[in-house]
Order: C-alpha cells, then structure tokens, then sequence
C-alpha cells in the first residue's frame, strides 16, 4: 500500500516546541499563518524567536521547573519546497514554579476556537508540567486557571506576535483527506474548565 501524501498549505507553518520532563522528550505543536505577506526565512526566524519569548516570559510561569524546553523546529508545509528552520535554545527555558510537576501523563487541556463549529474549527493546546501545588485532586485551582489563560491570550493578542495568527489546521473533511490543508485563525485560547487531562500513552516507557 502506498504511503498516504501529506495535506499541505505553503501559507502554514507548523511549529515544534520540543523539551524533556522527567527524562521524556515532550512536543508542543501549533500552527501559524502570517497576517499579510508570503513566508520568508526571516520570518520563520522571527517567529521562533517569539514563541522562545512567549515560553520565557508567560508559559514558564505556569508550569514546574521540572519542564525544560530546549528547541524548536520550523516547517513551511509546501512539501519538498517549503522552508525549514531548527532553533536549538541558547539556554534551555526552564518552567518558574518550584514544586515538582504532576506525572508526565497529566496536563491541562485548552480550547483553540476560531468562531467556526465542527472539528476544522477547533483544536487543542496542551500544557504540561502542571505544578504539584496548582491543582487538588484532579482539578485545578481557580487562581491557576487565571494565570493559564493570561499566558494563553498572549498567543493572540498581538502583543507577542505581531504579524501572525495562530490558527487551526484540517487535513481531513468527511474523513477524506483534503486537497489543501484549511486553515482558520483562532480568535481565543483557553481553559475552558479545571480539570486535568491524563493519558497513560504519556507515561515513561510508553511515548518517546
């Protein structure tokens, strides 16, 4: 059987956060569309940059200093054409809590919302690390999700990233892959509620 072609978009590109937690290498990937013009080297540089700032300066707030990013990987999804950009962090960008971090297999999931309904429209921003001392059982405390949020509204509010969008990527409609892949600019991102996510796949041994 042939292998199945990547969806792809020149007007997108993927970003990969990568770090490790407890030994585990842990991926953050989003999306990304510039608001006028056509990707360029120096942008993808600049947008790396950025989101090496937003982790700094308001994810890290949230999350245990057990979490250690060190990288990011940079893709323009226009296949062999597009443009590539790896950035290996002069220092690695530790989280700011000092208590320790819950399992790997327990994050926070956030709401990436576009206006549009339907799963094209919508996605899913994890957090991991979540500190020991910001949740009781498997909630949350409210003044947590108040910093959560405050980081996230950073990924679109301009303040950070000036000239982009974050948005949403369907590859897929009516479970036939699309021709080009859509993307739709997120207009708010959010933890729409306390409680943590776990998956067991995230367990040591089990993901990379």
């Amino acid at each position: 059987m042939a292998p199945i072609a990547p969806v792809l978009n020149p007007s997108v590109v993927r970003h990969v956060a990568q770090g490790t937690l407890d030994g585990q290498i842990v991926q953050n990937v989003t999306h990304w569309a510039l608001v006028t013009g056509e990707w360029s080297m120096p942008a993808m540089i600049a947008l790396a940059g950025a989101y090496a700032q937003w982790l700094s300066l308001h994810l890290s707030t949230v999350q245990s200093v057990d979490m250690q990013w060190t990288e990011a990987r940079l893709t323009q999804l226009a296949g062999e054409e597009g443009l590539r950009y790896d950035s290996v962090y002069a220092s690695a960008v530790p989280g700011d809590n000092e208590a320790g971090a819950f399992p790997n297999n327990v994050a926070l999931c956030a709401s990436v919302l576009t206006g549009f309904a339907g799963k094209s429209g919508r996605g899913r921003f994890y957090i991991p690390a979540i500190p020991t001392d910001a949740a009781d059982q498997s909630r949350c405390t409210a003044p947590y999700i108040t910093l959560v949020n405050a980081a996230l509204l950073k990924l679109v509010d301009g303040s950070i990233f000036a000239g982009y969008q974050l948005g949403v990527y369907s590859t897929v409609s009516g479970g036939v892959p699309r021709e080009t892949g859509l993307f739709r600019s997120a207009s708010q991102v959010a933890a729409r509620d306390n409680v943590l996510d776990s998956q067991r796949r995230r367990l040591p041994g089990r993901g990379r």
